[in-house]
C-alpha cells in the first residue's frame, strides 16, 4: 500500500502529516509516527 493512499483514505493533508513528522521531537520513530496520526486524526 502506497502511503499517498493510505493518507487519503484516512483524509489526512500529506504536507501537514510530513510537516508534522519531521517536526517531531522523536524523528524518525514509531512514536512520531504514531503521535503524528493520533494529532491529526483528532482535529
Amino acid at each position: 500500500m502506497q502511503f499517498g493512499y493510505l493518507l487519503a483514505k484516512l483524509n489526512l493533508p500529506a504536507s501537514e502529516f510530513h510537516f508534522q513528522f519531521q517536526s517531531h521531537p522523536n524523528y524518525p520513530s514509531a512514536l512520531a509516527f504514531s503521535d503524528i496520526l493520533n494529532f491529526l486524526g483528532g482535529k
